[in-house]
């Protein structure tokens, strides 16, 4: 991949980034936390699955800069029982 190419990509994931958190910006704790798709998600849930499906795919395979991290071994998917302060710092990072 060439530089112009990486730039793209991180150009679009960046916009993506600041999509997703723009959208949940502002809902409270129970917004957060209440399923709001018939396939159960939760938008705190899908912002953790993100962030995990970010970190597998860019951070570990494309790059190679990150220890692979183990997925969740709770029955709560597609909810997180984490804190939205945990969720939101572990997306960002």
């Amino acid at each position: 991949m060439d530089n112009g190419e990486k730039n793209a990509l991180l150009t679009f994931l960046e916009a993506q980034r600041a999509s997703i958190l723009a959208i949940i910006d502002g809902l409270d704790i129970e917004a957060l936390t209440t399923v709001v798709l018939p396939s159960g998600w939760t938008p705190l849930g899908l912002l953790e699955h993100l962030g995990y499906a970010e970190r597998h795919w860019f951070q570990e395979i494309a790059t190679g800069s990150a220890e692979p991290l183990a997925w969740p071994d709770d029955d709560h998917m597609p909810l997180t029982p984490r804190l939205p302060s945990v969720v939101f710092a572990f997306y960002r990072a």
